[in-house]
């Protein structure tokens, strides 16, 4: 069984019932997995997020925790770990950081902060995607609404499950599709 610092025994096992059971429900919509996986978990935190393969629930006010709804889902989250932790260290500062993994779910540091319009964020932007580029990571769905400003005003990558590095043998390959 998944282990973890954060959440209760009760939760774990709530969240492996809920994975346990994705590929069961992949001919379900979106919100019919959502609502699926609201009723399977019962966890008592706020969605703050909905994506096409996974939910973000708002854990507290220092971490998030991203749940598939979708094998894709699980997928990106284990894209997710793999690329913060094999990433270049120059480079790691852009990925919100892994907190802690199980099976279909991954532990984040919570960021809000969204990435204004104009300058100098653009400029910031252009530059993170070249040092990206340089530190061999390959960035798909790069949009402001996957980025969040830190505390000291750097921009953070909040969503990166469908990035790769071929240079460490992280490609993006899904299996599914979002539906």
């Amino acid at each position: 069984m998944n282990k973890s610092s954060i959440l209760s025994d009760s939760e774990l096992a709530a969240i492996t019932h809920w994975i346990s059971s994705i590929e069961n429900i992949a001919q379900f919509q979106k919100k019919q997995r959502i609502k699926m996986a609201k009723k399977c978990m019962k966890l008592n935190y706020k969605i703050i997020g909905k994506g096409c393969n996974r939910i973000v629930y708002e854990l507290n006010d220092q971490f998030v925790i991203k749940i598939a709804i979708s094998v894709l889902g699980i997928e990106n989250n284990l894209y997710e770990h793999l690329l913060f932790k094999y990433c270049p260290p120059p480079i790691r500062h852009y990925f919100c950081p892994i907190i802690e993994k199980g099976e279909g779910w991954i532990i984040m540091k919570k960021m809000m902060n969204c990435v204004p319009e104009g300058e100098p964020f653009d400029t910031k932007i252009n530059k993170m995607i070249e040092n990206l580029q340089n530190g061999g990571i390959e960035a798909k769905d790069l949009k402001r609404g996957n980025m969040a400003l830190s505390k000291s005003g750097e921009i953070v990558l909040l969503d990166y499950g469908n990035f790769s590095m071929p240079s460490k043998g992280i490609i993006y390959f899904p299996r599914g599709k979002c539906i």
